[in-house]
């Protein structure tokens, strides 16, 4: 009878909460490869499985002697270009940083309002979510000035920024300038127009008299 070997699999930096169960068979049976659910990495693409040596292994196999172990082979979406990120400088008043802050929708203003996008340039296809780094120094003491901004695509879930590895996240970063209010027009100091009322009135009297005076002189 023949033993049962076994191919197990190794996700390559893959999620390992996606890394396929263990196949146990009888040597020279058949594995069916494509029956294997592929594992997932966040910024990668699957491209199939690859044995010690190097050689891709697809389709229906057979158990070999002493099993197998196949490797996960990927293409790194973000270091080779596929995956794309942009977003513009921002000039944001004073006033509007805080109403921001304290309404809790700096965030989302920012990405708006540099036009941030993700996506992927062989499909097209729009990547989300979207998010902003480096915030904390802005909502803790909001101030004239420029600051440096990370803007990044990452998976819908708790991110901790310090565990992140470069190559993993698509980033780009942009500068958020904050500028002084405008100068409002200063109003008048109360019974400012009145005393200036008063003053056009008595210039208008004197005129008028003036004008009476000379009409009665020219008459006689």
């Amino acid at each position: 009878t023949a033993l049962d070997q076994t191919i197990t699999f190794d996700v390559n930096g893959g999620n390992i909460a996606t890394q396929p169960a263990d196949i146990i068979q009888m040597t020279d049976s058949t594995v069916d490869l494509d029956a294997v659910t592929a594992p997932t990495w966040f910024g990668h693409k699957f491209l199939g499985w690859k044995d010690a040596a190097d050689t891709s292994c697809s389709g229906t196999i057979t158990m070999p002697a002493g099993g197998l172990t196949l490797i996960a082979d990927w293409q790194d979406l973000i270091a080779d270009g596929t995956w794309q990120i942009d977003a513009s400088d921002i000039t944001i008043s004073y006033s509007d940083l805080v109403a921001m802050i304290q309404s809790e929708t700096l965030d989302a203003e920012i990405l708006a309002r540099s036009g941030a996008k993700a996506w992927d340039s062989a499909t097209l296809a729009e990547l989300s979510p979207l998010y902003v780094k480096d915030l904390t120094v802005v909502k803790a003491n909001p101030a004239v000035g420029s600051y440096v901004l990370n803007v990044f695509h990452d998976e819908a879930i708790a991110t901790t920024f310090g565990t992140k590895n470069a190559t993993t996240q698509l980033n780009t970063n942009i500068t958020l300038t904050v500028t002084e209010d405008p100068a409002q027009p200063q109003l008048p100091v109360t019974g400012q127009n009145y005393l200036e009322f008063i003053g056009l009135g008595f210039i208008a009297v004197l005129i008028s008299s003036l004008l009476i005076f000379l009409k009665k002189k020219s008459d006689k």
